[in-house]
């Protein structure tokens, strides 16, 4: 039974490769606080602590029109919708003592995406960006996973409100032991994984472009793209197979969490020509298992891993080297990468801030 004392906070999202980890951080390590939680769709199998307080809904109109919802929407403290994808519509029809309890967790493509000129006569697109600034100017505040993504959203929507910096949960619940897949040799086999998804974000062409000088060289170039635009995929998976012939090896099909991280663990090196804070999860593992990470200098991670101490590399540097230069990594620079890793790899950061969220007024 929920205590009556504790604030209550609804949560709702899309049912996600997230949503298991985000679930059982927010009952096991945010008890503090009784959560319930939303879920459009049924996508991804929950693996969760208990499924109390779960509320799986068909479409993102019953929070309109579903009674048990709306109830909880009227009954909720606080309500954070984590990851803006869908719902906005939904909002915008809100009243607005709904909407100033309302915190919009942004994962970056939700809001990237608005810098993007649209056409004049695409209607549909123009009533959604002026709906979704619509949501940012109402809601009670916004919260961000890195810091930098802030300036960069006042700067696409021009909108300013009060946020906070909150990173997707770590899953307390389903734990998985890293450090056995950290090595202090290097791997004989040089791998090289470009982007974590099929969505136009990564760039993958851009990278191919610059990696198909080294097409004949005893390397493997490894391309997940198991989830994100299925157009997008099938032109991904060509283009790869007409610039890198061989050596490009692409992902088409779902890997189990920890199967994947294995699959990190034997590469070489890490491509990420994300032009948005994109795939966090992927560099953070990689960075911790000592690779050798390659991003771009015009997205807010490129400055949140700098000033973390990381030993990163630049994309726009991988034209002029040499296939010598863009492997070269020393074991001093990959136990360094590790040691700060081990400081990321861990809740605490999340807890701190989640609670920060928690506790506002």
């Amino acid at each position: 039974m929920l205590n009556a004392n504790k604030q209550q906070i609804l949560h709702i999202m899309c049912n996600d490769k997230f949503s298991s980890g985000y679930i059982n951080f927010m009952k096991i390590s945010m008890t503090e606080w009784k959560h319930e939680f939303v879920l459009l769709g049924t996508e991804f199998e929950l693996k969760l602590i208990n499924y109390d307080n779960i509320y799986s809904i068909k479409n993102h109109k019953e929070l309109l029109t579903d009674r048990k919802i709306r109830s909880l929407l009227k009954n909720a403290d606080k309500i954070i919708i984590s990851g803006f994808f869908n719902f906005y519509f939904e909002l915008f029809f809100m009243r607005r003592n709904l909407l100033k309890k309302i915190y919009i967790h942004l994962w970056g493509g939700d809001f990237y995406n608005m810098q993007d000129k649209i056409p004049k006569n695409d209607l549909k697109l123009h009533l959604k960006k002026f709906v979704k600034i619509y949501c940012f100017k109402k809601c009670a505040a916004l919260i961000f996973l890195i810091n930098g993504e802030y300036e960069k959203f006042t700067e696409i929507t021009r909108v300013k409100k009060p946020y906070f910096i909150a990173p997707m949960p770590k899953d307390p619940y389903n734990v998985i032991n890293y450090s056995k897949y950290w090595k202090t040799s290097i791997n004989d086999k040089k791998r090289i994984l470009v982007g974590n998804s099929a969505t136009v974000s990564n760039k993958h062409i851009e990278i191919f472009e610059m990696l198909k000088k080294y097409k004949d060289e005893d390397i493997q170039i490894i391309c997940p793209l198991s989830y994100g635009n299925e157009e997008y995929r099938q032109e991904v998976k060509k283009k790869g197979k007409e610039i890198l012939g061989d050596i490009f090896c692409p992902i088409l099909d779902y890997i189990e969490k920890e199967k994947y991280i294995e699959l990190l663990s034997t590469c070489t090196v890490g491509i990420f020509n994300n032009n948005r804070q994109q795939a966090m999860g992927n560099i953070n593992i990689l960075l911790y298992l000592g690779k050798k990470l390659y991003l771009r200098t015009d997205v807010s991670m490129w400055d949140v891993y700098q000033e973390r101490g990381y030993d990163i590399f630049s994309v726009e540097t991988i034209p002029q080297m040499s296939i010598e230069e863009f492997f070269k990594f020393s074991n001093e620079q990959r136990i360094q990468n590790h040691k700060i890793g081990e400081k990321y790899m861990d809740s605490k950061e999340g807890n701190i801030c989640w609670k920060k969220v928690f506790e506002s007024v």
